[in-house]
């Protein structure tokens, strides 16, 4: 309840987020599709290449599985260094710390968001498999955005008290997108590791839950829903509660 006392503050540090990123550029919040858009065009040259795959299809495969991971890890990276990139703020005055997670949150929600309308116009063009599937991808933002949020209260606490975090996380990010079944197509995975990995991955359910209404055209299948259902529910109290028996230390930290 005091949070939403302090939501016309949360506009603000959200408006100020979008505004410093896109402030002085002609293309504005363009960017954020151009950028990506740029990155995952030379991904799908080379992988199509590797894997001897049809270029169009698996800019359509690619994107799908780009998409949730974008969040994850944007969110992830972002709420990293938050706390301490709010230091003055935090210091002068008094607001409830969770507001500067979740205003940071929001931002790459509404950079995923443009990216999925440019992956929707880029099906239509490539004559995707889009069906009334896609339906249920506000659910997957929604379960995957909690999972973020609750892994990303945890990073803003760890990485006010060891700094080294906000170095250590876009490593294991790194590291993780390629161990992630996001330019893979697990079907064709013969190896028993990668096959094992992809299977413990918690990203992978999250992964399926994008592709399959995006790429395939089909809704999830229940166990997934349910198993991230559960997931997201757990990770994301588990964030809350971490975070705010946390929060009072950071201000004596920073």
């Amino acid at each position: 309840m005091e949070v939403l006392k302090y939501l016309y503050t949360a506009k603000l540090l959200l408006r100020k987020h979008i505004v410093l990123r896109y402030n002085r550029t002609y293309l504005g919040l363009f960017w954020a599709i151009l950028n990506p858009l740029f990155s995952l065009s030379v991904m799908v040259l080379v992988f199509s290449t590797i894997f001897g795959t049809d270029p169009k299809e698996f800019a359509l495969f690619l994107f799908s599985g780009i998409i949730p991971w974008f969040l994850f890890s944007s969110v992830v990276t972002s709420c990293s260094g938050v706390l301490y990139e709010n230091e003055g703020l935090i210091k002068k005055i008094y607001l409830p710390k969770i507001i500067f997670p979740f205003s940071t949150s929001i931002t790459v929600l509404i950079d995923s968001l443009l990216l999925l309308i440019s992956l929707i116009i880029l099906s239509i063009i490539l004559n995707g498999n889009l069906t009334m599937a896609l339906l249920f991808v506000p659910i997957s933002y929604l379960l995957l955005l909690l999972f973020s949020i609750g892994v990303g209260l945890t990073c803003s606490i760890l990485a006010t008290k060891y700094r080294d975090m906000m170095h250590i996380v876009p490593i294991i990010l790194q590291a993780g997108f390629f161990l992630s079944p996001v330019i893979y197509d697990e079907s064709r995975i013969n190896n028993n590791l990668l096959n094992f990995i992809f299977e413990i991955n918690p990203l992978t359910p999250y992964i399926k839950l994008f592709r399959e209404p995006l790429y395939v055209g089909i809704i999830p299948e229940t166990p997934t829903i349910l198993y991230t259902f559960l997931l997201s529910s757990i990770i994301f109290i588990s964030g809350l509660i971490f975070f705010q028996k946390n929060y009072k230390k950071t201000v004596y930290i920073l």
